[in-house]
Parts: C-alpha cells; sequence; structure tokens
C-alpha cells in the first residue's frame, strides 16, 4: 500500500520563454507523513471575533490593512490550522523575539529605527517576545513554536533541525509579512532542499501608502514565489484535501 498523500489544487508562473508566460494549473500531490504547516509571524491581539483593536497594528502600517489582516486571520489562516491539527499533522510557528543581544550595536535594529521610528523596547516584552497571540491562531500544546531574531526562520535557529528530525520536506507556508519575513523564510526553505508552497490567500505584505489600493507588495510577494521558489495553493482547496484525513 502507497503513502498516503493529499492532492491540492495549485499554480506557479511560467516565465519563459516570452511567448508562454502565464499562471499553469497543476495538481500537487503531497505525502501526509512529510508534510508540515508553517505559521509565520502570526501573532497579535485583536483578530478575535468581537475584539478590540490593539492599540498599534502588529506587523501592519495602516489600520486599512490591518482590518484586512484580520479578515485573512478568520477565514483562512485559522480554519486552515485548525483543519491541519485535525488531520494530525505538524503545525510549526516560527515567531519574532528580540533579546539584547539581537540589537546591541546591530544594523538591523539600526535600519528599523530609521524606516519605522521604532526602538526595540517599544515593540517587544521584557523577553524579547513581540506581542501575543490572538485565541483563534494561539499555539496547541501539540504544536512546535521557534523564535527568530532576523526575518528568515532558519538563519541561526532549530527549525531545519526540528523539521528534519519531523521527516518534513515540503513546507504549507502563511503568514505576514508576505514580502519580508515570509518571504525571507520561503527563501531559506528553498536553499536547504525544501519544497514550499505557498496559500496565496493567507499571506499579506506591509504594504506602503503608494500599494495599499492594489495590495502591489503582497502580489509582487506571491509572483516572486510562484515563478522561482514554488507553487501556491488557497486555503479553501487545502482544508478540502485534507477531510479524508480528519475522518480516518
Amino acid at each position: 500500500m502507497g503513502e498516503v498523500a493529499i492532492h491540492v489544487p495549485a499554480r506557479f508562473y511560467r516565465s519563459a520563454p516570452l511567448d508562454q508566460r502565464g499562471h499553469r494549473e497543476i495538481t500537487l500531490e503531497l505525502p501526509v507523513t512529510g508534510t508540515a504547516l508553517i505559521l509565520c509571524d502570526v501573532f497579535g491581539t485583536g483578530f478575535d471575533a468581537g475584539a478590540a483593536r490593539p492599540e498599534q497594528a502588529v506587523l501592519m502600517s495602516s489600520w486599512d490593512i490591518w482590518e484586512m489582516q484580520r479578515t485573512m486571520m478568520q477565514d483562512a489562516v485559522a480554519p486552515l490550522t485548525w483543519a491541519w491539527r485535525r488531520a494530525g499533522l505538524p503545525v510549526v510557528y516560527v515567531e519574532n523575539r528580540y533579546p539584547n543581544l539581537a540589537w546591541e550595536g546591530s544594523r538591523f535594529a539600526a535600519w528599523w529605527r530609521d524606516t519605522t521610528g521604532f526602538d526595540v523596547a517599544e515593540v517587544v516584552g521584557l523577553q524579547g517576545r513581540q506581542w501575543e497571540y490572538s485565541e483563534l491562531v494561539k499555539p496547541q500544546p501539540e504544536d512546535y513554536v521557534i523564535t527568530k531574531a532576523q526575518d528568515d526562520a532558519f538563519c541561526d535557529t532549530s527549525l531545519d533541525l526540528l523539521l528534519r528530525n519531523l521527516g518534513v520536506r515540503h513546507l504549507v507556508m502563511v503568514g505576514f509579512a508576505a514580502e519580508c519575513c515570509l518571504l525571507s523564510t520561503i527563501q531559506g526553505a528553498y536553499q536547504r532542499g525544501y519544497e514550499t508552497i505557498l496559500v496565496r490567500d493567507a499571506c499579506l505584505a506591509d504594504e506602503h501608502h503608494d500599494t495599499e489600493a492594489s495590495l502591489a507588495l503582497t502580489n509582487w510577494a506571491i509572483r516572486v514565489v510562484e515563478s522561482s521558489r514554488g507553487p501556491s495553493v488557497l486555503a479553501a482547496d487545502v482544508i478540502a484535501s485534507l477531510s479524508p484525513m480528519e475522518s480516518r
């Protein structure tokens, strides 16, 4: 009897030859024993239904984009995460945590202050943890949590070791910000030989004032992945593919 797999409609972007550029539809076959869900920086309060808006948007630079993020968390990220758990597959959180050693004298911290106006002491807790999780997406006891001090969750962390110990080679990726930490982590995975699949309706960029209307940064990040790093899928399609696993 062959290995159990889930089958998910997906797409990628073909960039060459020039007269054949465009999206191509495919069906992915993902082995259930070798696939994990990676949630990148999905922390932040205010995402639960009826919850009050926090004083400051965690990752997003405008409240309009934060509202999109809240809808995405409720309609895509949380349902996918719970379906993944019900299927008994590994869920891995990667989250920002900036201890003092990551900031003392670092160009990373200086540039962040220059571009955002924030000092680390203003946006992280005493242990360097950046905000808390909303109830609908908070890690459960059976999940794995990897802390990171850089955008790429593979940089100086145990993420690669964890995935190898779990026998995982396929990563279904969701989270924020699409053009920064999520894309950097997808790049880190790609460089280490993992097959990455982006859930394109479960990611959002920290859009700029002149990109919000068109979601240009989000669409750019999705296209970068689809054209050079791996296919993309929709959350509902992944959830549907997991249904037979949930009834086992």
